[in-house]
């Protein structure tokens, strides 16, 4: 994975885990956005400069 693949990558997770946060706290479920929202803490408020992140290698043929 490239550093801009990896970029996008975190980019779009933050922006789903708002945005599910959002419909889970109009829909009354309060609990389960807060668990969103832990999970994604370090992402959203990173400590340091670098995000605990597992590698992926891309495939042979790029």
């Amino acid at each position: 994975m490239t550093r801009e693949q990896a970029i996008a990558l975190i980019g779009a997770a933050v922006d789903y885990s708002r945005q599910r946060c959002r419909v889970l706290h109009s829909t009354d479920r309060r609990v389960d956005a807060e668990a969103i929202h832990s999970e994604f803490q370090e992402w959203l408020n990173p400590s340091g400069d670098c995000l605990p992140l597992m590698p992926c290698p891309l495939p042979d043929d790029q």
